[in-house]
């Protein structure tokens, strides 16, 4: 395809925002509107999150979890308690790793 088309193209989808063109580093990025608009509606949402004051914080954190994990007969793996302890410090936490990963907890056999 000739450079000049997809030149001109680019400028039209510009003009109608469909895209969005942006300078990083030296080098144009470019993003289809839609996506741009929602990323950053999600970036300024966690932003506005993070700076509420964390209500939900709990003294003890510790020796509570162990007790819950005793009246329930359920064990958390390491990385387990270190999500949610960092639930429960930070007012915005993202988790990665899928519910299939079930070989990081396990009950307590006791038996």
């Amino acid at each position: 395809m000739p450079e000049e088309l997809i030149e001109n193209n680019m400028i039209f989808l510009q003009t109608k925002k469909e895209i969005i063109i942006e300078d990083r580093e030296s080098q144009e990025w470019i993003y289809l509107a839609s996506y741009y608009n929602a990323e950053n509606n999600v970036a300024q949402s966690l932003i506005a999150l993070n700076e509420y004051k964390n209500v939900k914080k709990i003294d003890n954190f510790a020796k509570k979890l162990k007790k819950i994990e005793n009246s329930t007969n359920l064990e958390l793996s390491e990385k387990q308690k270190e999500a949610v302890e960092a639930i429960q410090k930070h007012n915005v936490c993202v988790i990665t790793g899928g519910p299939r990963n079930r070989k990081n907890y396990h009950h307590k056999n006791n038996y």
